[in-house]
């Protein structure tokens, strides 16, 4: 992991009650740590379509969940972990999304990732 890549981390578990004046809880340590154990697998699935892995960003994203985000010029990925609720066994998987950039044409990728399969 790059010291970017930490710094925004930081930066994420930073954020207090309300950052974006519209309700927004904090982050929990636990979906960073969550989005972290992504990382491999969404490797695989980028290697299995021959697509070369670029600069990754973590983000804050919506309802506390933590987007992972690449971008190339030969894609645009995002891949967002939700905040599980650690009272139910009911867990979220993290959900992918992006273009490849092709010669001629662009191809969607999308799916589902979980860490419990």
């Amino acid at each position: 992991m790059t010291q970017q890549q930490k710094k925004q981390i930081q930066d994420i578990l930073a954020l207090r009650e309300d950052w974006d004046s519209e309700g927004a809880k904090p982050y929990k340590a636990q979906t960073v740590n969550e989005a972290i154990q992504y990382l491999d697998l969404m490797k695989s699935v980028l290697e299995e379509k021959n697509i070369k892995i670029g600069a990754l960003d973590f983000l804050p994203g919506p309802d506390e969940s933590i987007d992972l985000q690449w971008k190339s010029e030969e894609y645009e990925l995002l891949l967002n972990v939700p905040e599980q609720n650690t009272l139910t066994e009911d867990r979220k998987p993290a959900k992918y999304f992006g273009c490849v950039l092709g010669k001629d044409k662009e191809q969607e990728i999308k799916g589902e990732l979980r860490l419990w399969e």
